[in-house]
């Protein structure tokens, strides 16, 4: 039996105006796909790790992964995709298993994975079996739902869990093909959007998830169960928060489970509220405690991993402004900045106008100081999420201000991941705080080394109602009904 393995990855923002190129993407092809299943913080490896578990004979294409940002270019989507479809063809394999994010957007589609998919069981016909492993916010459509045996994803916000879904894709489709299970996947979708509290560790998604454990653990056939708050930053048709239970067997309990938690989201759907400082505020906080620097401060409306420019300032300009004499670290996508700084060289005094460059929403701020470095934005992500994997923002400058340092980059960056600053020669320890661009995933790689923080700052990272001028229909909490907006269906 033959797998033929891909991955796919980015994740759309409607409303950032910056195309993703090839030089946003980290890109692998052919047998130097096979040692991802070292990489623990992917969906690839996870798939890759459990397909030799089985002893399946694994095809490799292309694993081509972007940071989230805005459509990707429709022509280099598509030279992706031709060399997935083309390798399909030519080896017509037993199982296809894919790590997608499932929130992609290109130049001329709004569901480039579902078109994927579709294009792929032309190929392969019914008899092969395909499994996708995604994110948990997914926009699930119905074009990965009827072309997919197995639609999965990540169960953990932050994602601590991505290599866990590749391996329940590939174990799930390994298992249809043996014979062993005939699943069914029952669909719940919830017309509802979340503001806030979309961490899986506390809230009431915390609570769905555990009767969601519950669920796979009680029902005999339950064999997977996931949960879907689907990425509010696109305007797409069809958007919903989706829950999916895929069963062997107990179609009625899996209906069961879907209805349930789809009602409790809507039941406490006033929870889904973020409840952050102040900058100014979160400012004071980290003056008042010393002992609990450094902190790690998320620059929550501009974070890059919501699909924002990331080159705000705010955070920088405020304590610029503020009575605290404290020393951060502060990223900016900047690319004339950094032009500007490469031109002076190392060592040499800059003023710059830094900030604001792409997102109106931002104004700039005038600094002076030193470049302290110079490098090629290029490093490994030391994880836990998308541990492993390769990543470079550009060309990036490193600026030493009175008080603090700004990291200007060509493109944005995974600033989430404590590698950033270590590639740019910072000690986090030296400073009262960094800044990231990163809502939630940030917590898991500064564990034990800095003090998270989020703040309420501005952007297009953070989904508030009536700050984006949508087409798509309005749904809660843009519109409120005074029943459960829930639709239930089964694919077999």
């Amino acid at each position: 039996m033959r797998a033929l393995i891909a991955q796919l990855r980015q994740e759309g923002n409607s409303f950032n105006p910056i195309t993703t190129t090839l030089a946003d993407f980290s890109v692998r092809r052919g047998d130097s796909l096979l040692g991802a299943d070292r990489d623990r913080g992917s969906v690839l490896g996870g798939i890759i790790n459990q397909l030799r578990r089985d002893r399946i004979e694994i095809i490799p294409t292309i694993a081509a992964s972007a940071r989230p940002g805005g459509p990707v270019r429709s022509d280099l989507y598509e030279s992706f995709v031709k060399e997935i479809l083309v390798t399909t063809a030519n080896e017509l394999p037993e199982l296809i298993v894919l790590d997608l994010h499932g929130s992609m957007l290109t130049e001329d589609s709004d569901d480039p994975e579902g078109d994927l998919l579709v294009r792929l069981r032309k190929i392969v016909g019914a008899n092969s079996i395909i499994a996708i492993g995604l994110d948990l916010h997914a926009n699930v459509t119905e074009k990965m739902l009827v072309n997919a045996n197995i639609v999965t994803a990540c169960k953990h916000n932050p994602h601590s869990d991505y290599f866990e879904t590749g391996v329940t894709a590939s174990k799930l489709a390994v298992q249809i093909a043996r014979g062993s299970i005939k699943p069914t996947t029952v669909v719940a979708r919830l017309s509802m959007l979340l503001q806030g509290n979309t961490e899986t560790g506390q809230g009431p998604l915390l609570d769905v998830h555990a009767a969601a454990r519950a669920w796979l653990r009680d029902i005999p056939g339950a064999l997977d169960l996931s949960i879907f708050n689907v990425q509010p930053t696109l305007d797409v048709p069809d958007m919903a928060q989706v829950v999916i239970a895929i069963t062997d067997g107990s179609q009625h309990a899996a209906e069961t489970i879907c209805q349930q938690i789809a009602g409790e989201m809507w039941e406490r759907r006033s929870e889904f509220i973020n409840h952050f400082p102040s900058i100014d505020n979160a400012l004071q906080l980290i003056s008042n405690e010393p002992e609990q620097r450094p902190f790690v401060v998320s620059d929550y409306g501009d974070r890059v991993l919501g699909g924002a420019t990331g080159d705000s300032v705010e955070i920088l300009k405020n304590l610029t402004n503020s009575p605290h004499t404290l020393r951060a670290a502060v990223p900016v996508v900047d690319p004339e900045a950094v032009e500007a700084a490469a031109a002076a060289g190392v060592g040499q005094k800059v003023s710059l106008r830094i900030g604001g460059a792409i997102n109106p929403l931002f104004g700039g701020l005038n600094i002076e100081g030193e470049v302290l470095a110079l490098t090629d934005g290029q490093y490994t992500l030391q994880g836990p999420f998308l541990a492993g994997q390769k990543t470079c923002h550009g060309s990036t400058a490193v600026i030493a201000t009175e008080n603090s340092v700004v990291i200007a980059t060509e493109r944005p960056g995974y600033s989430q991941d404590v590698m950033f600053f270590k590639s740019a020669g910072l000690d986090i320890e030296s400073f009262d705080f960094v800044v990231v661009k990163s809502g939630n995933h940030f917590q898991l790689s500064f564990d034990g080394i800095a003090t998270p923080l989020k703040v309420d700052s501005i952007g297009i990272g953070a989904y508030k109602p009536g700050l984006f001028d949508v087409s798509r229909a309005p749904l809660y909490p843009e519109i409120d009904s005074e029943h459960a907006p829930i639709s239930v269906k089964t694919y077999q």
